[in-house]
Order: C-alpha cells, then structure tokens, then sequence
C-alpha cells in the first residue's frame, strides 16, 4: 500500500503548491481579495438525483457538510456521512431451497445489514473569482461500520396424507436461525476533486469525487456460524474508488 500513498502525497503536495501560488498572484492582480469569513452548508443530494433519473444506487450515502471560508480559495471542511452498505432480506420467494432428505427440505432465508458512519475534517481549494471552477480536497476521518447477518432455516416435509404433492411446514423440526454482528473501527483519507458551480452568490453545486483510503480494524464480533464469519470479514487496508457525487450548499 505504500505507491497509492505516495501518489496520495505527492498529488496532495502539488495541490497546496498551486493553490499558494494562485493566492500570491490573487493578491497581486487584484488587491480587493481579502478574507470573507462565509459559511457554507451542503447536503449530499446523489440519492434523489439517481431516483429521478429512474436509477437506483448500489450504496447510498448520506451527507452533511459544513465549510468556513478561511481565504478567498480555501475553506476547512467539517463533514458527516451515513452509508447503507447492505440492505436485503429473502423471503420464500427468494431463499434457497436445499433438500434434506427423501422427503424434506429447507427454506434458507439470508439477510444482511451493514452500514458505515464516518466523521470527516479537512481542506478545499477552489478559485473564487470564477462562476465554475475546478475544486480539490483532502481529508482525515474516522467511523465506525457495522455488519448484521444471518440465515433463517425453515424445514419443510412431504404430507402424503393430504395429498401427492402437499409440501407443509415440518412438525418434526422446528424453524431455528444463525446470526451474527462485526463491527469495524474506520480510520483513513480521502482526496477528492471535482466541479464547483456558482449560480448565484448564496448557493454552490458541486459534481465531486473522492476515493479514499481506509483501514479496519475490527472491535466486536460474534456468529452462530464461524464460516459465514469468515467469509464477511473484511479488516485490514483497503481501497475504495467510490462513484461521482453531487452535492448542493447554500451560504449563510
């Protein structure tokens, strides 16, 4: 993991670069740039805007960003997210069907919960003298994500008495389920960059991509069945690309 970390910094060290140097030539083309002291307030609108596009979204997140303008181009950033990893439950429509015996089976129902809470806090950089403009972006979080799983067995028998092909809930066995929790601490970063649109001098639209790198280091866990343990467990570092997201603010 030490090249996606190295690229990390490099392009990290070159963005703060080329952002002092637009701040030196700002001051010097136009002495009325000075410190504004705005605030900014931005939902995370991707959810609703692929709803109305008649898509869905393979892991809806939810965000809250709060930005103060410390200079004309730079703003810290302090930002909230909820993450639905997995949302699913089978039902007999859905479950497997696994035979047992001559004249028995199971209904294997699974279901899945997972999502991920993070806490964000970092910088932008932005040109202020433009309608649209590129922005960039780092940051330091850390959360907390969280995995419930399990599979709910339900027998079922052949009842020749009531007819050939009568297959009824089992007398013999009754229904029983496996279940399990894992929890992650998060700790990593992110780089994002995107597209910043102005309509006016109170709102801001921004098109925005942020991969990230984040480490898992597991806290709890606790499972019925150590196989499907072991074939959910995710720690360690990992590498998420993530898609582009949109997100709209208002100043105040």
């Amino acid at each position: 993991m030490k090249i996606p970390l190295l690229l990390l910094f490099l392009a990290c060290n070159s963005l703060l670069r080329a952002q002092d140097d637009y701040v030196k030539t700002e001051k010097e083309s136009s002495p009325s740039a000075r410190f504004t002291g705005n605030n900014l307030l931005a939902l995370n609108l991707t959810v609703p805007a692929t709803l109305l596009m008649g898509a869905g979204h393979f892991s809806p997140r939810f965000s809250l960003m709060y930005r103060r303008m410390l200079q004309p181009n730079k703003a810290l950033r302090i930002w909230a997210n909820y993450e639905i990893l997995e949302d699913y439950s089978e039902d007999f429509n859905s479950a497997k069907t696994v035979p047992t015996g001559p004249n028995t089976f199971e209904y294997r129902a699974e279901y899945r919960d997972s999502y991920r809470i993070d806490l964000r806090v970092g910088m932008d950089w932005s040109k202020p003298d433009r309608a649209i403009t590129a922005v960039y972006g780092v940051d330091i979080f850390a959360g907390l994500e969280r995995h419930d799983f399990g599979t709910r067995y339900t027998p079922y028998f052949l009842d020749t008495a009531m007819c050939a092909n009568c297959w009824v809930p089992s007398p013999f066995e009754a229904a029983y389920s496996e279940a399990g929790e894992l929890e992650y601490l998060l700790l990593g970063a992110d780089f994002s960059i995107g597209c910043l649109f102005r309509p006016s001098a109170k709102t801001e639209i921004t098109l925005q991509w942020t991969p990230e790198l984040t480490s898992r280091s597991e806290l709890n866990s606790f499972s019925d069945s150590a196989t499907a343990l072991r074939a959910i467990r995710n720690d360690g570092i990992g590498f998420n690309f993530r898609g582009i997201e949109l997100f709209a603010g208002i100043h105040f």
